[in-house]
């Protein structure tokens, strides 16, 4: 789905078990959230049968997967602190921070490695990479009187790249290579999506195509794009060989295509 709020526009993916998302879906939601503006998240309830804990990151695929409940935390600015790492939970301090008030306390790195429960080295990663382990921060944020400067909230809405060193494999109906050939013939940049539009046509102006001859998803498909187009917008495309009750001038075949000889002339059409 997508959603917004403000300038922040959200690209989710929702699961009720965060194991099914895939390296090919991950992909594809890196890639709309290019083609939109969006930032990507993932958002579950489990992670095989282990409920997905509030407050916590997840890492899957490069990309954030969170609860229902973190994510209406971090739209109220409360970001999480705690990440899951493999299975286990850690935490980012300012590691700075940690220097200075373990200085202030006159502690050596092997005095607070006593206080903390854990070996010197241990410290020492601490204050050179600012990871720490859960249960670990908890007896430090006690130690050090729970002073939330020591903790660093990370901005999680920072859109990833698309990865495109690895092989992604997506079928392709003729129909989306046919639409999407004659839109680069008038001089667009097209991709192909599996999101809710088939086909994305970039030149000045930024077209999203349903194509499809689906007749009874054709006029779902319709309300779909207008509902992305009013989010994010751009203009609507619908290709189809079907018989559409619609007024619409953005209800085309694919042999209309041929009547514009450029972008231009198709976005015209469009407005």
């Amino acid at each position: 789905m997508l959603a917004r709020k403000g300038k922040l526009l959200l690209v989710i993916k929702v699961l009720s078990n965060i194991e099914g998302f895939n390296w090919n879906t991950a992909h594809e939601l890196k890639k709309v959230s290019s083609i939109t503006g969006g930032f990507p998240i993932v958002v579950g309830d489990r992670l095989k049968s282990s409920r997905l804990l509030d407050g916590v990151l997840y890492e899957r695929y490069g990309l954030h997967a969170v609860s229902v409940s973190t994510l209406g935390n971090m739209l109220s600015n409360s970001m999480p602190v705690a990440h899951s790492i493999r299975g286990n939970y850690c935490a980012t301090v300012n590691s700075e921070m940690l220097r200075k008030m373990r200085s202030h306390l006159d502690l050596t790195q092997e005095e607070l490695a006593r206080e903390l429960g854990v070996s010197k080295q241990s410290v020492y990663r601490y204050e050179s990479t600012g990871r720490v382990v859960f249960d670990v921060m908890e007896r430090m944020l006690k130690l050090f009187e729970r002073n939330n400067r020591l903790l660093v909230h990370e901005n999680v809405f920072q859109s990833p790249g698309v990865d495109e060193s690895h092989e992604y494999r997506m079928h392709v109906p003729s129909m989306k290579k046919l639409v999407a050939g004659k839109l680069e013939g008038m001089g667009f940049t097209t991709s192909i999506t599996n999101a809710p539009f088939d086909v994305v046509a970039r030149d000045d102006e930024t077209v999203y195509a349903v194509v499809t001859d689906d007749q009874r998803r054709i006029g779902h498909k319709i309300s779909l794009i207008d509902d992305i187009i009013h989010m994010v917008g751009g203009y609507g495309l619908v290709v189809t060989n079907r018989q559409v009750s619609s007024r619409r001038k953005s209800v085309l075949r694919p042999e209309d295509l041929d009547d514009f000889d450029s972008s231009d002339d198709l976005i015209d059409r469009l407005r």
